[in-house]
């Protein structure tokens, strides 16, 4: 069993900070090939790994909340705000004058945004917080399920019901429910995690014929059932496909990790980049859009290279003197 150095666990450490890479790749002008790819399994990953860290304590429900709102809710609304400052800048910027500012554009359209993907009525500013978000909300599902006496049969319950929702409803929807439908999607990939503690744990013991025989296959299976995109309710050919190819992707991707060797002055860069995953979600596309405005031209395979490693600092100072940038 892997053992937490400095209670962490580091195969969890690289795998965050390469699941991230790929999300801000993901929004880069990266080639096909390589966007199928990540986007086959990388948010599943991620709440994998959310619901595998994510514990229960002997606490209140209105402790847990409070604790919740605190690391998930607030920094993601800080990072709302920062968009929005942002987005009056840019307008600025762009048109030279203050005369662009209207109350539609730039104070209904961003609030309905909140709650509103649709572009045509409102302004959904750092689009990428939806993982936030249905995050808060997913945890608060788990934390009360678990006080019922027949949690099992609800979980059985509400895993089918996920299975077989997006089967049935096929058009995405980007208004009211589209926090609602994107949970339900992800929520399986969660509560696995949470409930397959040990075995995730135990990840390193799999014998590796095993992961060497599932990685062509499931590359296959991959490239038979594009494209996926959660964020567009796109699941491919099959639903049940998708959530398979990304189950079994992501425990391959975990059995990956578990063989990079640690060495300390690399390890320093994965640390804080998996410790500043909030914050990179939050920003990165603001970096991006400052490297437009500069009209600096840095390739799409190159450019999340370039912006981890602008917000490398950012983190360490959050670490150091804005914790709650981070969820702490």
């Amino acid at each position: 069993m892997l053992i937490p150095t400095s209670n962490r666990v580091k195969w969890i450490d690289y795998a965050k900070c390469i699941l991230i890479f790929f999300m801000v790749s993901g929004h880069c002008n990266i080639n096909n090939t390589y966007h199928m790819f990540i986007y086959s399994f990388h948010m599943p990953a991620f709440f994998i790994i959310s619901g595998y860290l994510f514990k229960i304590k002997e606490e209140k429900a209105f402790c847990f909340i409070t604790k919740s709102i605190k690391s998930l809710l607030i920094p993601a609304i800080i990072y709302k705000v920062i968009h929005y400052v942002w987005y009056i800048i840019k307008g600025y910027v762009n048109n030279g004058d203050w005369n662009f500012l209207n109350i539609h554009d730039y104070i209904i359209k961003p609030i309905l945004g909140f709650f509103i993907y649709d572009t045509e009525i409102a302004l959904p500013l750092c689009g990428e917080l939806w993982f936030v978000f249905i995050l808060f909300f997913m945890r608060l599902i788990i934390y009360f399920i678990e006080k019922c006496r027949y949690y099992n049969i609800i979980y059985s319950i509400i895993m089918a019901f996920c299975f077989i929702y997006p089967t049935i409803v096929l058009q995405a929807d980007f208004g009211c429910l589209f926090l609602t439908k994107r949970l339900i999607i992800c929520f399986p990939f969660l509560l696995l995690g949470f409930k397959l503690k040990k075995q995730f744990s135990q990840i390193d013991k799999m014998p590796s014929y095993i992961i060497f025989i599932l990685i062509p296959v499931i590359l296959i299976s991959i490239y038979l059932n594009t494209p996926i995109d959660i964020y567009y309710w796109n699941f491919g050919k099959s639903t049940i496909m998708f959530y398979i190819n990304s189950f079994v992707t992501s425990i391959c991707f975990f059995y990956l990790m578990t063989r990079i060797k640690c060495y300390p002055f690399i390890y320093k860069f994965i640390l804080s980049f998996s410790i500043g995953t909030l914050l990179i979600l939050g920003t990165h596309h603001i970096i991006m859009d400052i490297l437009r405005q500069l009209h600096i031209k840095i390739a799409g395979e190159l450019m999340p290279i370039v912006i981890m490693l602008m917000l490398y600092y950012p983190i360490e100072i959050s670490r150091n003197k804005f914790k709650i940038l981070i969820g702490k």
